[in-house]
């Protein structure tokens, strides 16, 4: 269904603002036809630019012949898709656990093998992408040439206009200056101050002044696994003064189906539809011209409902419109279903405008207001690649058949039906049925309900298709990178963690080319809003959000400054994000910027308000590494000296205490001496006491065998 949107009001136009010159192709190669040097046409197409719509300055013949031509094409590409269309609704209804039409199943189970894979694929993006309240990021061209340190930041020399971007003219001599001339003011402030104020401002406009934005991206991750293709319209509302970029679905975008890109694409229709309030304003407003549209025709809505919605369709085209045989870019916007056309506006910029050196018109640069957010290229080459939907298509409608084949043999299996005799008579209704535990009268005999009742040959579910569920359930998960071990649940016992790190980069492979590509189409859109800035934005506005008076629109020039998204699509995990992280940290000290370490650091641990931990910028640099070790080295050789002072000094003393310590064990050892030639002496003595004691001991012993003796013989 084409889904209700705000058309743009108006296109790039340059209301208000001058043009630049146009472009001259230097030695540009001969061509058969000569075409027309006229400034007129370049002053018919840059009037066109100022039109609010082209179509009020047209006859009517032409605009007829132009809307048939419009639906007609329209028709064409809406036909060349038509085998995709018929791929995208099954993957939508498979996904929306829509039962299929045909399915010749009892049970009725979807199993969510789309519907897992998408959340999974949006569950990871959606983190990397959205990094607290920094999304875009500012990439410096060329040098980068910072301000000296303790500098204050100087305004920008008038380079150009700050609206236009024109060069501004010496008031003296009323031309732009010459090269090599003295700028009338100081320099321009460095490329890394003027990088940090466009990602701040652009993060801060994204997040917070284009209409949901974020809201639309986290849509447009859901619905990208599915789909393959999802589209962003980027582009500025006069009405709100702001930068736009919703979301565009790809079934509400039509381009031939053998387109190779946006750039290249003849024709590029965008399917909307407007409440017939809603028309009359844009007619009130000038916006549209005042036709009869009758009422709605639409298959969606209610035939006798008042406010069904118009449908029109806005293509991005090309036509001659001046009649110099080259085609120029416009935006047509058509009522489908009548064909007529309610407006025409320019897709071109003033210095988009391509002459030769003889003035003559060659080329028109359109401006492109679609961003396309591809899953991954089709297989085919086709414009809308290809999701989760062409892929796993097949594969989910067999899992669901399956499920629902087994499903449908248990129940046979559990509630058996079968045959009843003739004569076998069982009563009617709730007589049929059963409780727990019930036993019920019939008049039949046991011998007749065994011979009348026959129950119905079923089988147990198959066991190869529970089997060949499994495979194909596998085969899902592979395809969709939904493995265990990203889903959170524990892949395998004992497994260690340098295993499960390896298994989740090897899992993530196939992510990492997919946000690639996102990456690459978030550049893509963060590029047109930058040129819409430079366009539209007003310096007050810009200096305003940043509280930073040196703020100036020289900031969005192209040449010397990028715009990208401030997500890294290498690092797909925290764990990868901490590893990194980690290795800047041992880093430290050997001269690199600490405080952007330090930055990274943080913001890998996902810590907020960052900038309130960190010093200012300002501070003054750590010292040069050479010279803080030379410093260090001199340090050490003076703590040298001092420690061999000191060891002087304490061998010294130990000498001093070993001489005492010499006289003191002299001195004992004399008087050991003495003492022991005294003890020798008394010991001496002692052997002749004991010697004289044991002679009279033996003439005593000797006198009493004698007396003994005597008085046995009397």
């Amino acid at each position: 269904m084409p889904e209700l949107i705000d058309p743009i009001l108006p296109p790039q136009h340059q209301e208000g603002m001058p043009f630049p010159e146009a472009q001259v192709l230097i030695n540009y190669p001969k061509v058969v036809e000569e075409p027309p040097a006229s400034e007129e046409m370049i002053e018919t197409l840059n009037g066109f630019l100022e039109m609010n719509n082209i179509a009020e300055t047209l006859d009517d013949s032409l605009l007829a012949t132009i809307g048939v031509r419009a639906v007609s094409d329209y028709e064409i590409d809406k036909d060349s898709r038509k085998e995709w269309e018929r791929v995208q609704e099954r993957a939508l209804n498979l996904a929306r656990q829509i039962a299929a039409k045909d399915r010749d199943t009892t049970a009725n189970v979807n199993y969510p093998t789309l519907a897992t894979a998408a959340i999974q694929f949006a569950a990871r993006a959606y983190g990397n992408i959205i990094k607290g309240r920094d999304v875009v990021r500012a990439k410096i061209i060329g040098k980068v040439e910072q301000a000296p340190m303790g500098m204050p930041m100087m305004p920008a020399p008038p380079m150009g206009d700050p609206m236009s971007g024109q060069p501004q003219q010496d008031p003296m001599m009323g031309q732009p200056p010459m090269p090599g001339a003295m700028p009338p003011m100081p320099p321009l402030p460095s490329k890394d101050a003027r990088a940090q104020r466009l990602s701040s401002f652009m993060s801060y406009q994204m997040l917070e002044e284009v209409d949901d934005w974020e809201t639309s991206l986290d849509e447009l991750l859901v619905m990208l696994p599915i789909t393959g293709c999802v589209f962003k319209k980027t582009y500025y509302d006069i009405t709100s003064r702001q930068v736009k970029s919703p979301l565009v679905t790809a079934d509400n975008l039509v381009v031939h189906y053998n387109t190779k890109n946006v750039e290249s694409a003849s024709r590029i229709t965008h399917v909307f539809e407007l409440t017939p309030n809603e028309v009359v304003e844009r007619v009130r407003s000038g916006v549209f011209l005042d036709k009869e549209f009758g009422e709605a025709t639409n298959d969606d809505h209610d035939a006798t409902d008042e406010d069904a919605p118009h449908t029109f369709l806005e293509q991005h085209r090309w036509w001659d419109l001046d009649e110099d045989g080259y085609q120029e870019p416009y935006i047509i916007t058509v009522h489908q279903d009548t064909s007529q056309v309610v407006r025409i506006t320019a897709r071109y910029d003033a210095d988009g405008i391509v002459t030769n050196e003889k003035g003559g018109i060659v080329k028109i640069k359109p401006v492109q207001y679609f961003t396309r957010f591809i899953f991954m290229p089709a297989f085919d080459g086709n414009f809308y690649g290809m999701g989760y939907g062409a892929l796993l298509g097949d594969l989910n409608s067999t899992i669901n058949t399956t499920i629902n084949q087994l499903l449908d043999a248990g129940t046979l299996s559990n509630r058996q039906s079968g045959f009843l005799g003739k004569g076998i008579n069982l009563g009617r209704g709730d007589e049929n049925t059963f409780r727990p535990g019930e036993w019920k009268h019939v008049v039949n005999t046991g011998d007749d309900l065994r011979k009348g009742i026959v129950p119905l040959p079923v089988r147990e579910p198959s066991g190869v298709l529970f089997n060949l569920l499994g495979l194909m359930m596998d085969a899902s998960k592979e395809l969709s990178s939904v493995a265990d071990v990203l889903t959170g649940e524990k892949s395998g016992a004992n497994e260690s963690p340098t295993t499960i790190l390896a298994l989740i980069e090897q899992a993530l492979k196939v992510f990492s080319s997919i946000y690639k590509r996102l990456h690459r189409s978030l550049r893509s859109e963060y590029r047109k809003v930058r040129r819409l800035d430079r366009l539209y934005l007003a310096l007050e506005t810009y200096q305003s959000v940043l509280d930073d008076p040196n703020a100036v629109m020289s900031d969005f020039y192209e040449k010397d400054m990028d715009v990208e998204p401030v997500s890294d699509e290498t690092e797909l995990t925290n764990v990868q994000k901490m590893v990194k992280a980690q290795a800047l940290v041992e880093m430290k000290g050997q001269g690199l910027n600490d405080r952007e370490i330090n930055k990274r650091y943080l913001q890998a641990l996902d810590i907020p308000d960052i900038d309130k931990i960190l010093p200012a910028e300002n501070t003054p640099p750590p010292p040069d590494p050479e010279i803080e070790l030379k410093k260090q080295e001199l340090e050490i050789e003076a703590q040298k000296v001092i420690l061999d002072q000191q060891r002087v000094k304490q061998e010294q003393d130990l000498n001093q205490a070993k001489i005492q310590k010499i006289k003191s064990d002299t001195a004992r050892s004399y008087s050991n001496v003495r003492k022991t030639e005294s003890e020798a002496v008394k010991d001496a003595h002692m052997e002749k006491l004991d010697s004289l004691t044991r002679v009279v001991q033996m003439q005593s012993d000797a006198i009493s065998k004698l007396t003994d003796k005597v008085l046995e013989s009397t």
